[in-house]
């Protein structure tokens, strides 16, 4: 009996769980047809909007072939599910077709046009001409349109190389005259930039024009601060001027593959030895800078005939004798030395941190003031003489009014991990213009450099 009696309580709330599944399911069915509704108008509506859009598009832009997609013939398969299928099912399919072509469309022209994000090259330009030059080849590997994109932005890579280098005229030409591609090719600024040295002589250091307070050398010209007088009296002690800076000397890899790591690296690295080249530029007649990769650094100095006219200070003049006055002649020595060589005491050569050709006697001078041995023609006023390095063999060399006189040193060890400024020797009042490639050589470096290459090349 008692489980056959209904409680009136228990009645009711069935009741009302009845009600509100009912009212439940008929609202969720409201709210099915109305965003059924509200979905098919925003399709329709943005489908009618983007086709008239694709149409102009496609009239403007667009290929020919694109304007008219290829119609499919409908089978009867087709035909009978579409009678089965009701109207805004239809209207639904039809959308996402068009949606389909739409993309398809937007594919093709992104292939003809390059890029994705659509910016216009001068805007992707603009952009990269505010990045740095490791940035820039950073930017060129990410895919082949950025690097075809950057490689032939010249006016990029001679922006580039001002910036790289600021003492280079504004109208400058670069050229590489090691590669095999004509004039009109431009060279591979990429890798030159990859090579270029991170410093390099440029000015005479003003820092050796003093001597405790008095001074001993004057710049002729603030527009030429390269051309420097000595001020004081011919014969009376030594000294020199040298660069800010040293040589460019090949770039040193640091060795980080031990033996315990790997063995292959390990010997590989240890059996390559030889240094690679460097690119600093210098310039060959008028605007045009040769960025040639090489392993030798080169300066030069030109003794001037004329200058203006220097009076020696009294008290200078009283230290030396009237007979040694009289029978003192110049000396200009060029050579080079580390930098622990005192410039104020001596000559280049009369240590071992320098070594020096002098132009009083012709002789050449390393660890002492007695001279090695004649090595070339004495030289003076109206005389260009210059000095180089070759890390090839390791030697020095030098030359003298355009020509090659030869090695004064080869094979010195450890010559590529020294900074070896250029440092010239002065006890003479004739002007003295420095070149560290910022004007034309009057050597030929660079049929220098193709015979030095063709001879390393003979060796292999």
């Amino acid at each position: 009996r008692t489980q056959n009696i209904k409680h009136p309580k228990a009645s009711a709330s069935n009741e009302k769980t009845k009600t509100t599944k009912a009212a439940t399911s008929i609202l969720r069915n409201n709210l099915t047809k109305m965003r059924r509704v509200s979905s098919r108008q925003r399709l329709v509506s943005w489908d009618a909007f983007e086709a008239s859009a694709l149409d102009l598009s496609i009239e403007t832009y667009y290929e020919p072939s694109l304007s008219t997609p290829p119609r499919i013939a409908p089978s009867s398969s087709s035909s009978s599910i579409s009678s089965m299928m009701s109207e805004e099912q239809m209207q639904y399919l039809g959308s996402r077709n068009n949606n389909r072509k739409r993309n398809r469309v937007e594919r093709n022209v992104n292939s003809v046009f390059g890029f994705d994000d659509a910016l216009c090259q001068d805007v992707q330009l603009h952009i990269a001409s505010f990045l740095t030059v490791t940035d820039a080849r950073a930017l060129m590997v990410t895919n082949k349109d950025h690097y075809h994109l950057v490689q032939d932005a010249t006016f990029l890579w001679e922006q580039w190389c001002h910036q790289q280098w600021p003492h280079l005229p504004a109208d400058a030409e670069f050229s590489d005259s090691s590669s095999s591609s004509s004039g009109t090719t431009p060279p591979n600024y990429s890798h030159l930039l990859h090579l270029a040295a991170t410093n390099q002589p440029t000015l005479v250091d003003s820092s050796s024009f003093m001597l405790r307070r008095t001074p001993l050398f004057r710049s002729i010209d603030r527009s030429t601060p390269n051309i420097v007088q000595y001020l004081g009296v011919v014969g009376t002690g030594d000294r020199c001027i040298r660069s800010n800076a040293p040589l460019v000397r090949p770039r040193e890899e640091e060795n980080k593959t031990t033996m315990k790591r790997n063995l292959f690296k390990f010997l590989l690295h240890r059996k390559s030895q030889t240094p690679k080249p460097f690119v600093s530029p210098f310039c060959q007649g008028g605007n045009k800078i040769i960025l040639t990769p090489r392993l030798v650094s080169y300066f030069e100095i030109s003794i001037l005939t004329q200058g203006p006219a220097v009076v020696p200070r009294d008290d200078l003049t009283r230290m030396t004798p009237p007979a040694q006055q009289a029978d003192v002649s110049d000396c200009v020595a060029i050579g080079l030395s580390t930098k622990s060589f005192r410039c104020f005491s001596r000559m280049p050569g009369w240590d071992a941190f320098s070594y020096g050709y002098h132009g009083d006697d012709g002789g050449i001078f390393h660890s002492s003031g007695d001279m090695l041995k004649r090595f070339g023609p004495s030289f003076g006023k109206g005389d260009t003489i210059g000095c180089g390095v070759s890390y090839r063999n390791g030697g020095i060399f030098f030359t003298l009014n355009g020509k090659f006189l030869g090695y004064a040193w080869e094979n010195l060890d450890g010559l590529a991990q020294k900074d070896l400024y250029p440092t010239v020797g002065v006890d003479s009042n004739a002007p003295v213009d420095c070149n560290f490639g910022d004007k034309a050589f009057h050597f030929d470096l660079c049929d220098f450099l193709k015979k030095e290459q063709a001879e390393e090349a003979a060796k292999r």
